[in-house]
C-alpha cells in the first residue's frame, strides 16, 4: 500500500512539470472523459447526460455512463433499468468496474450509483484512489465517459469533477443558478486545478436567452476569476423533455425531430469536435496530491 502510494507520488511530482510527450505516452488517454455538474439542483444534468450519450452513440461512438450521484442514483431511474450491482460494489472491492457496467434498452452502457447509501456520500481518500484506478481501466473501451455528478460542492463532486479531463457546468434561467455555477467553477478553479470549462445553457427560452445566459456568467468569471469558459450550447424549455422523462424515454430517440433534440445533436457535434490534448487539464494531479497527501486517512 505504501509503496504503491510512493510511486504515484512520485509521478505526480513529475507531472509538476509539463511532460515530455514522446516519453509518457502512457498517460495519454483514449477516452475523452467529461463531467457533468452544477453548483444547483433540479437543473437538468442527468437528463442532459444521458441524452447527450444517446447523440454520440449516433456518430457511432462508444459512450459509458458514470452516475456519480452516490446514495441517490438518477440514471437508472431515467432509463427505467435495475442492476444488481453498483459502484457501491466497485469501491468496497467486491465487484470490478467491468462487472458492474449494466445495459439500457437502447443500448447505453451504464456504470449505476447506489441509491439511499449515506456511507456512499463522503468516501474516504482511499476510496475516491480505488474508484479513479478502476476507471482507468476504462480508458481503452469508451471514445466517451460521461460522469453525472450530484449537485454541489462536496468533496465527492470535486473528487469526480477532477477525475474528467473537461468540465461541463449546466446553468438555467433561476437567478440561484447563475450563482451556484460561477461557485462551482470558482472552486474547480481555485482549490483544484481545473482549467476546461464548458457551459450548457438548460430550460432557455430560444438561443438569444441562452446566449446572455452565459454571457453574464463569462463576465463574472472574466473579471474574478480570470478563467475562460466556453459556451458548449442552448437547450430549451422544450415539453417533449419532461413527456419523455415521464416514460422514462430517451428525448432524442422518442421525438428526434423535436427542437430540443437538434439542439441535443448540434452539442454532441461540438463535443466530438473538441480538440484534444491530454494535457489540457491537469487536475488529476491536483487529484493524486490531495489524495496521497490526506496521509493516510
Amino acid at each position: 500500500m505504501f509503496d504503491q502510494a510512493d510511486n504515484l507520488r512520485q509521478i505526480v511530482a513529475e507531472a509538476a512539470v509539463q511532460p515530455d510527450k514522446t516519453d509518457s505516452l502512457r498517460l495519454i488517454r483514449r477516452a475523452r472523459i467529461f463531467s457533468i455538474t452544477s453548483g444547483k439542483g433540479g437543473v437538468g444534468k442527468t437528463n442532459i447526460a444521458v441524452n447527450l450519450a444517446y447523440a454520440l452513440q449516433q456518430f457511432n461512438k462508444r459512450v459509458l455512463i458514470v452516475d456519480a450521484d452516490l446514495g441517490l442514483a438518477n440514471v437508472n431511474i431515467l432509463l427505467g433499468i435495475s442492476s444488481q450491482w453498483t459502484l457501491q460494489h466497485v469501491i468496497r472491492q467486491e465487484k470490478s468496474i467491468f462487472e458492474v457496467i449494466a445495459e439500457s434498452p437502447d443500448g447505453l452502457s451504464i456504470l449505476p450509483a447506489p441509491s439511499g447509501i449515506e456511507e456512499m456520500t463522503n468516501l474516504s481518500a482511499a476510496q475516491k484512489l480505488a474508484l479513479k484506478s478502476q476507471l482507468d481501466l476504462l480508458d481503452q473501451h469508451y471514445d466517451f465517459i460521461l460522469i453525472d455528478t450530484a449537485a454541489g460542492i462536496s468533496s465527492n463532486v470535486m473528487a469526480f469533477n477532477q477525475m474528467a479531463q473537461e468540465v461541463i457546468v449546466i446553468l438555467s434561467p433561476d437567478p440561484t443558478s447563475l450563482a451556484d455555477a460561477y461557485a462551482t467553477i470558482k472552486v474547480l478553479a481555485t482549490r483544484y486545478g481545473v482549467s476546461g470549462f464548458h457551459v450548457i445553457a438548460n430550460h432557455t427560452h430560444n438561443a438569444l436567452h441562452g446566449r446572455e445566459l452565459f454571457q453574464k456568467l463569462e463576465k463574472i468569471c472574466q473579471r474574478f476569476l480570470k478563467v475562460p469558459i466556453r459556451h458548449l450550447g442552448t437547450l430549451s424549455a422544450d415539453p417533449k423533455l419532461t413527456q419523455a422523462s415521464r416514460n422514462q424515454q430517451i428525448v432524442v430517440k422518442q421525438y428526434p425531430k423535436a427542437k430540443i433534440s437538434q439542439e441535443i445533436l448540434r452539442i454532441a457535434e461540438s463535443v466530438g469536435g473538441i480538440p484534444y490534448d491530454p494535457w489540457s487539464n491537469r487536475s488529476i494531479y491536483f487529484f493524486l496530491s490531495n489524495v496521497l497527501n490526506l496521509g493516510q486517512e
